[in-house]
C-alpha cells in the first residue's frame, strides 16, 4: 500500500471530536494525553506520575498517530482505549484509496491487549469491560466513513460479538440504563436502542444518542458538531439554551460524568463553559484540555502544554 496525500485528519477533527470525546473525558482519574494542542496527535501517548509531577510515555506506536480526543480512559481506569491514524490515505493494490485507521485497547501499564482496523466511533460500557465501535472506511473525496456494522468487544473475556451490519454513524453507551444507542444518518426515528444482554434492538424516537448521566436530557449534533440541540427525554422536546445553538471548530458539548445536569460547551482545547441545564445558566468556565473531573472535590483536571492545572466549580 502507498501513502499518497496527507489529508484525512481534518475530518476528523470536524465529525469525530464530540462523539469520542464526550463519554469518559471528564470522569477519569488516570491522566493520559498526546499532550499536543490540536486534534491531531501524537506517536506517544502519556501518563502522568503524580507522586514525580512528570508525564511518563506509556505507549509508543510509529506507525499510527492517537488523537487527544480519543485517547479515553475506561471507567473504574482499568484500561485506555485510544484510536490512530496514518498521515493520509493510501492506495491499495485494486487502486481503492482509503484512510488507514486502527483503534488500540491498552492497559494502564502500557501494554497492547487488543487491536482493531477500521474504528471510528467507539464508547465504553458503563462497568467498563466492554467496549462497542462502529466500523467504516472512509474513501478519498467522501465527507465522512461508509460505515460497515457495529461491534461488541468484552476486554474481560476477549470476546469480540457483531451486533449487526447497519448505516450507524453515532453511538453512545447510556449510564442511565446501560443500553447502547446507536443513530443512522437522517435524524429522527433513526435511534436504536441495543440491548447487549439479550441482543434485543428496540427502534426509539430520539434525535440524538448523548444521554445525560441521569438520562433526564440528550443531545444531537449536526454538520460535524458545528450545530447543537438539547431535548428533554422524557417529552422528547426541543430545550436548546439560547446561545448555545451554534459550536465552533473544535467544539465540545460533554457530559460532566456523575454530575446529572451539567453540559461543557466549547473549545476542546480553549475555553469551557459549564452550564446547569436545570437552572439554564452558566456556572463556570475551564480553561485547557480536560483530563478528569473528580467528583468528591468537584473540580476538573486539565493541562495546557503539558501543564497541570486544576479548577473547583462552586456548585450549590
Amino acid at each position: 500500500m502507498e501513502v499518497i496525500e496527507n489529508i484525512g485528519f481534518v475530518w476528523l477533527c470536524t465529525v469525530l471530536y464530540c462523539i469520542l470525546f464526550t463519554q469518559n473525558a471528564f470522569s477519569q482519574d488516570v491522566l493520559v494525553s498526546t499532550l499536543w494542542e490540536n486534534p491531531v496527535g501524537g506517536h506517544t501517548v502519556k501518563s502522568f506520575n503524580s507522586s514525580k509531577n512528570v508525564w511518563e510515555p506509556l505507549y509508543t506506536n510509529k506507525e499510527y498517530s492517537f488523537f487527544e480526543y480519543v485517547v479515553t480512559v475506561s471507567p473504574k481506569n482499568k484500561y485506555i482505549a485510544l484510536i490512530g491514524s496514518t498521515s493520509g490515505f493510501v492506495r491499495t493494490s485494486e487502486g481503492a484509496e482509503y484512510e488507514k485507521r486502527k483503534m488500540f485497547i491498552i492497559g494502564k501499564n502500557g501494554k497492547e491487549i487488543f487491536s482493531q482496523d477500521s474504528v471510528w466511533r467507539f464508547s465504553w460500557s458503563p462497568d467498563g469491560e466492554k467496549i462497542a465501535w462502529i466500523s467504516g472506511i472512509l474513501r478519498e473525496g467522501a465527507e465522512q466513513p461508509a460505515p460497515l456494522g457495529v461491534y461488541v468487544y468484552n476486554v474481560r473475556t476477549r470476546t469480540k460479538k457483531f451486533v449487526g451490519a447497519s448505516n450507524d454513524v453515532e453511538l453512545y453507551w447510556a449510564t442511565f440504563d446501560s443500553l447502547l444507542y446507536t443513530e443512522t444518518e437522517g435524524g429522527p426515528a433513526g435511534v436504536v436502542a441495543y440491548n447487549p444482554t439479550t441482543g434485543e434492538r428496540m427502534l426509539t424516537n430520539y434525535y440524538g444518542v448523548h444521554f445525560s448521566p441521569d438520562g433526564k436530557y440528550y443531545f444531537s449534533t449536526e454538520e460535524g458538531g458545528l450545530l447543537y440541540k438539547l431535548f428533554d427525554r422524557a417529552s422528547n422536546k426541543e430545550v436548546t439554551l439560547k446561545g448555545f445553538e451554534k459550536g465552533a471548530l473544535n467544539h465540545t458539548a460533554a457530559w460532566v460524568k456523575g454530575e446529572p445536569s451539567l453540559l461543557m460547551l466549547g473549545d476542546m482545547f480553549k475555553e469551557k463553559k459549564v452550564v446547569d441545564i436545570k437552572r439554564g445558566k452558566v456556572i463556570g468556565t475551564v480553561d485547557g484540555y480536560v483530563l478528569s473531573y473528580q467528583k468528591d472535590k468537584r473540580q476538573f483536571i486539565t493541562h495546557t502544554n503539558g501543564k497541570i492545572s486544576k479548577k473547583r466549580l462552586e456548585i450549590e
